[in-house]
């Protein structure tokens, strides 16, 4: 049994630990996610609130996953933990039965499970929190109330300065559809040649069976007509689409990946937040990315009327302007007026708003590097940073765990052998 109560806690402990790190070191795309149950749920006004309610969430999985993996405040914990696990096996269950979403985001964008799988992962992890819960007296006390509470305390904090960091200049990592390295031409035409296809099968009877045909292998005027049904042929697969339209709204996101070979492009999926000092950045970077034999169009999530006072205010030709979706331009880019550079449609770097001035200085530097280089470094980056924070936090919690542990116990032993003399001495 104890060995039991100690898979669990490692088990349960991990997967929130991992799951929570994934999701703040990405708060937007982590509100996308949540933006998206709630629009499933036909509560799609509370969309205003899905990125702190997403931050949220992500930081008390994390604690919890601490709690379980060093034992702080476990006791009190469990029964949080038991309850959480209960709502979310029951939604899993939900979305496993009517498949309102494709995926659940349990990590982020970093790993897709199918809502089967995400059941079937949520039903042992309710097993381990049983486990945890029906056992939860016995796990001994890691620390005095005070010095748990203090360390549950600086993991707070250190969650919510990380996302707020992520919040203000842009996310740590990114694992979305249009990461580096993303060839997003390739990726549309992929995505095209799997859509689903359809066959409508029709039902006659005859003599009191039934049969199917093929819309060309009718049978004769012998057999009675039942019913026709329309049948997926072969396995859907998610549909990825980069929608971008101009002024007149033709479709545009081909011919601009197509016809510029370096490309930049300005994402504002909250134009009317941007002043005037951030338009002067973006007209000078335009001219300098102009001089270098490039072009830099800016992406718009707003009307056309904005988009031709943006224009002639600052100079920009109003065909450099071309309009998309928000969900779509924060996936592209974290950063509310971020600049993407593109090489022959492969997604290559990102910069925050606050960068462009650095862009600017490091551009000639920038377009002389190889992109393909650039492009597997910053990935290489990202994947440090993100494997890195969890270990760091894994081994400062093992380490912990084991000098409080000793403190603790060694604490408890003096107490105890005093009380044991105080006796003998009062006999």
């Amino acid at each position: 049994m104890r060995v039991l109560r100690f898979f669990a806690r490692i088990l349960f402990g991990l997967v929130f630990l991992v799951s929570g790190w994934l999701k703040i070191l990405d708060p937007m795309g982590t509100g996308l996610i949540v933006s998206a149950y709630f629009n499933a749920a036909h509560l799609g006004f509370l969309s205003v609130i899905s990125i702190p309610v997403g931050v949220g969430l992500s930081v008390l999985e994390l604690l919890l996953g601490i709690s379980v993996l060093t034992g702080i405040q476990l006791r009190r914990m469990a029964s949080v933990v038991f309850i959480l696990m209960l709502f979310f096996t029951g939604l899993s269950l939900v979305l496993y039965i009517f498949d309102p979403i494709p995926d659940c985001g349990c990590f982020g964008e970093a790993f897709t499970l199918a809502n089967a799988q995400t059941f079937w992962k949520n039903v042992v992890l309710l097993l381990a929190a049983f486990v945890i819960f029906l056992h939860r007296k016995r796990y001994r006390i890691l620390a005095p109330a005070v010095a748990e509470w203090s360390f549950l305390g600086f993991y707070l904090l250190l969650a919510l300065t990380v996302s707020i960091a992520a919040l203000i200049w842009t996310s740590w990592v990114d694992y979305g559809v249009f990461r580096p390295g993303t060839s997003v031409l390739e990726r549309m035409e992929a995505a095209r040649q799997h859509q689903p296809t359809y066959q409508t099968v029709f039902v006659y009877e005859k003599d009191g069976q039934q049969q199917e045909f093929a819309l060309d292998q009718l049978p004769d005027s012998t057999w009675t007509f039942v019913d026709s049904q329309t049948r997926q042929l072969g396995t859907a697969r998610p549909l990825f689409d980069f929608p971008l339209t101009d002024r007149w709204g033709n479709y545009q996101a081909k011919a601009l990946l197509s016809e510029n070979d370096v490309l930049f492009t300005a994402v504002l999926y909250r134009p009317q937040s941007k002043g005037v000092g951030y338009w002067e950045k973006l007209v000078a970077l335009r001219k300098d990315v102009l001089q270098k034999g490039g072009d830099l169009y800016v992406l718009l999530a707003g009307t056309q009327q904005q988009a031709e006072e943006l224009s002639i205010r600052y100079g920009i030709p109003s065909d450099h302007f071309l309009f998309s979706d928000y969900k779509t331009l924060i996936s592209l880019s974290r950063s509310n007026g971020g600049i993407v550079y593109w090489h022959e449609a492969v997604v290559v770097k990102k910069w925050s708003d606050q960068r462009i001035a650095t862009l600017r200085m490091n551009l000639q530097e920038l377009l002389e590097e190889d992109a393909e280089i650039i492009a597997a470094s910053g990935g290489i980056t990202q994947q440090l940073i993100c494997e890195g924070i969890i270990l760091i936090t894994f081994l400062s919690l093992v380490l912990m765990r084991y000098i409080c542990g000793i403190l603790y116990d060694d604490r408890r032993r003096y107490k105890y052998l005093r009380r044991l003399a105080t006796r003998r001495i009062g006999n």
